[in-house]
């Protein structure tokens, strides 16, 4: 009798979000596919080019979030015996680099989630000033202390739809992570270094958002309209997080999505 092996599916957390948040979707998942967490804050933790100064980086080239996608790639490939295909489910940073790989090997992804992420700013200009922008978040991170950094991030209007106790519970969480890793996290991944992409390979996609958060909503709106293998699923009385504001809802949308075995 032939064994059918579980589908996999690889999940790309969001900026500086740690691994133990998706640990719930894991466990949730683990009778019916194989999940692996891709651990980015660990990968950003080796940009750092020994003695120079902190802007300095493996990645520092126009091209730096390509390059660093593909590298992020390698460092997965060698870690996980992964299979020829998988579902691939990305959340803010980690979609956009989920849309990076599916740019570079569309043959390897049967199943694409989305949550809250970019295609990139199409303007030369916006591009110019978000580099300025995680340019100076990074130097911030690496000059003065993570907890008031941290206070100032998420005080950002992304954010807006959440309590005090849920803006302490992410600052807490996240107070272990390395300021430098942090900074080149930022300064390899940031929006501003992410090429344009209004359209993806016809690879099955979700897109999903909270509709609270009204900036993703609009992209996800205009990237179903743009391609039609991507369908949108806007969440009621979510913001940018939907994994962590309602994990029942969004078990419930994704399951059904990576458990097949295609």
């Amino acid at each position: 009798m032939k064994t059918v092996s579980k589908p996999t599916v690889v999940i790309l957390p969001g900026f500086m979000e740690p691994i133990a948040e998706w640990q719930w979707l894991v466990e949730a998942l683990a009778d019916a596919c194989t999940c692996v967490v891709v651990d980015i804050n660990a990968f950003s933790a080796t940009l750092t080019e020994p003695q120079t100064e902190p802007e300095s980086n493996r990645f520092s080239g126009s091209n730096r979030f390509i390059e660093a996608s593909a590298a992020l790639w390698e460092a997965v490939e060698r870690q996980y015996s992964l299979p020829e295909q998988f579902s691939l489910l990305g959340y803010s940073m980690g979609g956009r680099i989920a849309w990076a790989w599916a740019q570079q090997m569309p043959h390897r992804i049967n199943q694409l989630v989305l949550e809250s992420c970019h295609p990139g700013l199409l303007a030369t200009d916006a591009q110019l000033e978000r580099q300025a922008a995680d340019s100076a978040w990074a130097t911030q991170f690496q000059t003065e202390p993570l907890s008031a950094v941290l206070e100032d991030w998420y005080q950002q209007g992304v954010f807006a739809n959440l309590d005090k106790q849920a803006r302490q519970d992410r600052i807490t969480q996240r107070l272990s992570l390395s300021p430098t890793a942090i900074a080149h996290q930022l300064l390899t991944f940031g929006l501003g270094w992410q090429p344009h992409w209004d359209r993806l390979p016809a690879i099955p996609t979700a897109y999903i958002c909270g509709a609270l958060d009204r900036k993703f909503s609009a992209i996800g709106q205009q990237l179903a309209a743009q391609n039609t293998h991507i369908r949108l699923y806007q969440q009621d009385d979510n913001g940018h997080n939907v994994h962590q504001e309602s994990p029942d809802l969004f078990l419930a949308l994704i399951a059904p999505l990576l458990t097949r075995i295609s």
